[in-house]
């Protein structure tokens, strides 16, 4: 039996305005919904774990990741969907040090926005990621200017 084609499936489009954000703060989670909401579907998690089974669960069209979470770091996060979806872009947006940047831009991140920059940066950054070429030409670019 053949199943319909849904807006979440890989050949629908639907999923290309999601994104999953990744925050242990409430309020941040709360924040950056309300700044991304009127353009895109924001499904929050809290953590690492969470964060893996929303990934594993349905598609996004960007994963948004804060700096530290109870159960984890965004470098191991980034690094495990990366694993899972080596195409969807992964926008970090936290307080991180120079160095950790690094590790992170080196184990998949496409770009990091600092926490503290104003709600339109953030906004721009979703946008040129959400509708940005493929990733791993994205990536190359990256890590070569970094």
């Amino acid at each position: 039996m053949a199943r319909e084609r849904s807006a979440d499936s890989p050949g629908g489009r639907g999923h290309t305005r999601r994104i999953l954000h990744v925050d242990d703060d409430p309020k941040t989670r709360e924040s950056v919904r309300g700044i991304l909401s009127a353009e895109h579907e924001v499904v929050s998690a809290c953590g690492l774990s969470e964060a893996l089974d929303f990934a594993r669960d349905r598609e996004f069209g960007l994963y948004l990741l804060g700096g530290m979470f109870r159960d984890g770091s965004s470098l191991e996060l980034c690094y495990e969907l990366r694993m899972l979806h080596p195409k969807v872009p992964v926008l970090i947006h936290s307080l991180l040090p120079r160095d950790l940047r690094c590790y992170l831009m080196t184990a998949g991140a496409t770009e990091i926005v600092d926490r503290t920059a104003p709600a339109q940066v953030l906004t721009e950054a979703v946008r040129r990621n959400v509708d940005a070429p493929a990733q791993p030409e994205r990536r190359r670019t990256a890590i070569s200017v970094g």
